[in-house]
């Protein structure tokens, strides 16, 4: 069984990837944990307090948990389990630790994926990913149904032109 991290900013968009995963493991059952990044504070009170903290997982919304166990159910014969997770620390060697912890085998990093603070504790997980040692598969982004055209303006009035 594999176990793989995913970053998260506990939207419906950072489950997408999910169905990619799965497809990729078709011989084993997986477990994916979803996590996303907090600075520890260095308040001693909210250390003190640090096991008794939810205030982060008030930030996952109803629909992303239902989804993570519809999507459980849907792929049951591949997933073991879906997990959600907050971690507290901006240092490698405690995200090292975490991830021995955790048993993981594989970070997966959507290519689409984009940083997005959810509060002002919130720490960009990409620094901590690249310097863990583990295995990382970065997610080719997929097309998108309509290709639309921008113009994105370069220096001295040229401008370039780009598909997103």
């Amino acid at each position: 069984m594999k176990n793989i991290l995913i970053p998260s900013d506990f939207t419906l968009q950072s489950l997408d990837c999910v169905e990619d995963v799965v497809q990729s493991f078709k011989s084993e059952r997986i477990t994916i944990v979803f996590v996303h990044v907090f600075i520890v504070s260095s308040s001693i009170v909210d250390l003190m307090l640090l096991s008794r903290r939810r205030k982060e997982y008030s930030y996952i919304s109803d629909q992303f948990w239902n989804e993570c166990k519809r999507l459980e159910k849907e792929y049951s014969e591949r997933i073991n389990s879906i997990k959600v997770e907050c971690f507290y620390g901006n240092t490698v060697a405690v995200f090292k630790n975490y991830l021995e912890g955790l048993k993981i085998d594989l970070i997966v990093y959507p290519q689409l994926y984009t940083f997005k603070q959810l509060c002002k504790e919130s720490c960009d997980p990409a620094k901590l990913i690249a310097k863990s040692g583990r295995e990382v598969w970065m997610l080719a982004a997929k097309k998108k149904p309509k290709e639309v055209r921008q113009f994105r303006w370069v220096r001295n009035m040229s401008y370039q032109l780009s598909l997103n």
